[in-house]
């Protein structure tokens, strides 16, 4: 059964590398702490995160995945083969797309465990 996911894994790493053009580089924001901090000079108040490069396959959702409660018309997915993840991801993280922000409201990982799919959201 372990070499049947390995073997998964690497289709869908091959299969990511040739996309090639298609692929975005972008920030991703890992929350590193639950509990925002206070300036008081500036009155700011700021999560604590730490930012990774990746590369990601955006899509947009097609029609028939929108219903307007849990998929939104304006949110996008991000497709991650799991190997190119060097953090854990989690609900809330963020995704820094060509200087827009969109943060993780649902991430799903295929059967294999060889991709992640994320829905991204504006906040």
């Amino acid at each position: 059964m372990a070499d049947l996911q390995q073997a998964f894994k690497k289709a869908a790493q091959t299969a990511f590398n040739a996309v090639g053009t298609v692929k975005n580089t972008v920030t991703y924001r890992s929350k590193t702490n639950k509990n925002p901090t206070y300036t008081p000079g500036t009155n700011a108040v700021s999560d604590a995160y730490t930012d990774y490069e990746i590369d990601i396959v955006r899509e947009d959702y097609r029609s028939r995945e929108i219903d307007n409660r849990l998929v939104l018309v304006t949110d996008i997915k991000a497709i991650i083969p799991v190997d190119n993840m060097t953090v854990t991801p989690k609900i809330n993280d963020v995704i820094v797309i060509d200087e827009v922000t969109w943060e993780v409201v649902d991430i799903h990982k295929d059967p294999a465990d060889a991709l992640y799919t994320f829905q991204l959201r504006r906040p």
